[in-house]
C-alpha cells in the first residue's frame, strides 16, 4: 500500500465488484494496517435505491485525529471514464479530473465521483459524513473508498458514514437521486436545492467593491458611493452593492470590533446604506465577513475579546493562536446574533461569509471536525435566518463540513475566486474558460445543495462575454467587480430587464451529457440550463486549442 502523509489507515473493508456492482461481501478489515477484531464492521442498507455503506463499532474505539477509517473496494469493472471532483489547495476548492479507473483518482479529498459503464449505465458515489468524521474519497494502492477523519483524538461510539453508491442509464436523475437519498441518510434532508427558493437580493445583477477598491485596501464610504454613481450616471439599474473585505478593525488578521474602521466608514454604514437606496435607487446592500469573524478569528485582547474571553478557546499556531468560541457557550450564538442585529440596524439586507473551509483548523485537537462545523454553521444561519430571511452567499465552502451544513441556505460559491489575469485557476490549462468549465463540473454535485455561485467577474475583460453568459445561465446569482468607469454596458444591458432584474434560467447550468466526461478535451464544450419551457445550451472552446469542433444539437438539452 501507498504510505499517505496524516492518513493512516484504521479500516480498510474490501468489497468485490462483480460485473461493475458492489456484492455484500468483504474480504478483510484492517485497523493501521493490521488485521482488526470483530469491534469493525460494515452495515449497509438499501435506501430508494442508493447503496449507503457505514462502519459499525461493536464497542467503543478510539482513533486518533489524523487515523482515517474508510469503507474500501476493487476497481469496478467495465468502466469507459470517470471524473471526480477533487478538493486542491488543501481543500478549499475542487476541480474536476479525468480518470481511466476509481483507483487512478487521487489518493485523497476527491468529493464527488461518477463514472460511465462501456454498456452505457453511468455510476456515482458520494461520501458521506457524520459522527463528528468528515469523509472524503480516495485511493490506497490498488483499492479506492471513503476516508472519515475526526481531527481528535478521542473514543467513537455507534457507527461512522462511509458512502453512497447508485447507477442509472440517465446521469442527470442518477445525481438527483444519489444526493437526495444520501442527505436523508445523513440527517441533512433540508440541504436539497430544489426545497430552497433564490432570494430576491439575488434576482438581480450586483456590484462587489472587492477588485475595484484593490483588494479592500481603497474601500471607503465615499468609494462606495462614486462607484454606484458610474452606473446610475449611465441610467444603469443596479440591484444590489457588496461592501467586501477592508471594513474590518483587525490587528494582525483577528477582529477586534464589530464596528466598521473609523477612517473608512466615519459615520458607521448607516447614512451610506440610505444614500445609496434612496439616492441611487439601489435595491439591497450586502456586507461581507469570515466565518469565524476575520481570517485569524478573534482578537482575545480587544474589547471584543474581552467581552468573550471565557468563552474563547486556541486554534491554529500554539506559538501564536487564533481564537474563537467554545462550541458549548451562548456566545457563539450571540455573537452571530449580535452582529447580524447591528447589520440590519445599519440597513443592510444580506451576507456573504467566508472561510468556511476553516472548520478543520478550528476541530484539530478540540473537536470532532463534523460536530464542530454543524454547530457553527447554525449559530451563523439562525441569526440569518432571524434578521435576513437566510440570503447569505455561503463562499470558501467547499468541504464536506461546510457543504453538508448549508441547511436551508440556498447560495454558495462553487468554484475559486475569479483573477482577471486568468492565471490562477489550477486547471490543466488556466483562463476564463477554465473558471466557468470548473464552475460548471462542481455544479454537477453543488446544484443538489443550493443555487451555485460563478463569482463576481469583470466587463472589460477580454473573458467578459464567457463569463456572462454562463452566469446568466447558471441560475445563481451574478454581479460584477469592475472599477468605477470601466464597466461595459453593452455586456451589463444584456443580463438585466429594465428594472435591474436578472434575465435567469430555472435550472443551474450543467454539463451536457456527452461532456460529462470531456473536461478540457480538444473538443467543443457545451452546457445546458432550463429557463420555463425553453432549453439554452452554452457552447465554448474551453481547450487548450485553437479551435475545436463537435455537434450541437436540441437534443443536448436534458
Amino acid at each position: 500500500m501507498k504510505k499517505i502523509s496524516r492518513y493512516i489507515l484504521a479500516c480498510l473493508c474490501l468489497v468485490n465488484f462483480i460485473g461493475g456492482r458492489a456484492d455484500a461481501q468483504f474480504s478483510q478489515i484492517l485497523l493501521n494496517g493490521k488485521l482488526a477484531g470483530s469491534a469493525f464492521s460494515i452495515g449497509k442498507k438499501q435506501l430508494n435505491g442508493v447503496t449507503i455503506y457505514s462502519i459499525k463499532l461493536q464497542k467503543p474505539q478510539f482513533i486518533k485525529a489524523d487515523d482515517s477509517v474508510g469503507v474500501y473496494f476493487n476497481d469496478p469493472a467495465g468502466i469507459e471514464g470517470g471524473v471526480v471532483l477533487w478538493g486542491y489547495k488543501w481543500g478549499i476548492w475542487s476541480k474536476p479530473v479525468q480518470v481511466k479507473s476509481a483507483v487512478a483518482m487521487p489518493s485523497n479529498r476527491v468529493q464527488f465521483f461518477y463514472w460511465k459503464e462501456k454498456n452505457g449505465t453511468y455510476g456515482a458515489v458520494v461520501p458521506l459524513s457524520g459522527n463528528g468524521y468528515r469523509t472524503t474519497l480516495g485511493s490506497q494502492g490498488n483499492l479506492w473508498g471513503s476516508k472519515s477523519m475526526s481531527l481528535l483524538s478521542h473514543e467513537t461510539n455507534g457507527e461512522i458514514p462511509a458512502v453512497a453508491i447508485a447507477y442509472g442509464k440517465d446521469p442527470f436523475a442518477l445525481f438527483k437521486k444519489i444526493y437526495t437519498n444520501a442527505l436523508i441518510a445523513m440527517g441533512k434532508g433540508e440541504n436539497m436545492r430544489w426545497k430552497k427558493t433564490l432570494p430576491d437580493p439575488f434576482q438581480y445583477l450586483g456590484w462587489c467593491t472587492w477588485n475595484s477598491s484593490n483588494n479592500g485596501k481603497d474601500l471607503s464610504e465615499d468609494e462606495v458611493i462614486s462607484g454606484v454613481k458610474t452606473f446610475t450616471d449611465h441610467h444603469f439599474p443596479l440591484g444590489w452593492v457588496l461592501v467586501d473585505d477592508g471594513w474590518f478593525q483587525e490587528k494582525n488578521s483577528r477582529l477586534q470590533s464589530l464596528l466598521p474602521t473609523p477612517q473608512k466608514f466615519p459615520n458607521g454604514f448607516a447614512g451610506m446604506n440610505s444614500r445609496l437606496k434612496k439616492e441611487f435607487g439601489i435595491k439591497y446592500t450586502g456586507i461581507w465577513h469570515a466565518f469565524d469573524g476575520y481570517w485569524g478569528g478573534i482578537d482575545p485582547e480587544s474589547e471584543l475579546g474581552q467581552k468573550y474571553k471565557n468563552d474563547l478557546f486556541a486554534w491554529g499556531d500554539r506559538k501564536s493562536p487564533n481564537y474563537f468560541f467554545k462550541l458549548n457557550s451562548a456566545s457563539l450564538t450571540g455573537f452571530y446574533d449580535a452582529w447580524y442585529s447591528y447589520f440590519k440596524q445599519q440597513g443592510f439586507d444580506f451576507t456573504k461569509v467566508d472561510n468556511q473551509v476553516v472548520g478543520g483548523e478550528l476541530a484539530y485537537g478540540n473537536y470532532p471536525v463534523f460536530t464542530l462545523s454543524a454547530k457553527v454553521h447554525e449559530a451563523l444561519y439562525k441569526a440569518s435566518t432571524k434578521y435576513f430571511h437566510n440570503a447569505i452567499i455561503n463562499c470558501m465552502d467547499m468541504v464536506p463540513d461546510a457543504y453538508f451544513n448549508f441547511g436551508g441556505s440556498a447560495v454558495a460559491r462553487s468554484e475559486e475566486d475569479y483573477f482577471p489575469d486568468g492565471k490562477s485557476y489550477d486547471l490543466e490549462h488556466g483562463n476564463g474558460s477554465a473558471h466557468v468549465i470548473q464552475a460548471i463540473y462542481n455544479s454537477i454535485y453543488f446544484s443538489q445543495m443550493v443555487y451555485p455561485d460563478f463569482d463576481m467577474f469583470e466587463t472589460d475583460n477580454p473573458t467578459a462575454v464567457i463569463h456572462a453568459v454562463a452566469r446568466a445561465l447558471s441560475s445563481g446569482p451574478v454581479y460584477i467587480t469592475d472599477k468605477p468607469g470601466s464597466q461595459n454596458f453593452e455586456i451589463l444591458n444584456a443580463l438585466v430587464y429594465h428594472d435591474g432584474r436578472l434575465v435567469h434560467t430555472d435550472q443551474p447550468l450543467l454539463p451536457t451529457a456527452d461532456c460529462l466526461l470531456q473536461v478540457q478535451d480538444a473538443k467543443v464544450f457545451k452546457a445546458f440550463s432550463i429557463a420555463g419551457n425553453a432549453g439554452l445550451l452554452d457552447v465554448f472552446n474551453g481547450a487548450d486549442a485553437d479551435q475545436v469542433s463537435g455537434t450541437i444539437s436540441p437534443a443536448d438539452i436534458e
